[in-house]
């Protein structure tokens, strides 16, 4: 639960970041936003809240599916790609679990 409010205080940052910091740090904001968002999605993903994975990977896939100069300049091929699987795969699994309820 640490990690989690870890991960927390870090998306609350990153929140306050946009509104004062603008335009200036957007490359470095843009990386850290993904890194974050893949890793909650993970750990909701583990604590068995689907709910709140499903909506940090839906963020995530919208994300690294723009045309963010982020996204296709400094994240390498291998980390979008593994990064999208893990969408797909949540989106998967949480298609299944809707069914089952």
């Amino acid at each position: 639960m640490r990690v989690l409010k870890s991960y927390r205080k870090a998306w609350e940052a990153l929140q306050i970041d946009v509104g004062v910091a603008g335009g200036r740090h957007k490359s470095y904001r843009d990386t850290i936003v993904i890194a974050v968002l893949n890793n909650m999605g993970a750990l909701f993903h583990q604590l068995s809240n689907f709910r709140k994975s499903r909506y940090c990977f839906r963020s995530l896939k919208n994300i690294l599916s723009s045309d963010s100069i982020t996204v296709k300049i400094e994240l390498a091929p291998e980390i979008r790609d593994g990064m999208m699987m893990n969408c797909y795969y949540t989106e998967e699994r949480s298609d299944e679990i809707d069914t089952i309820l």
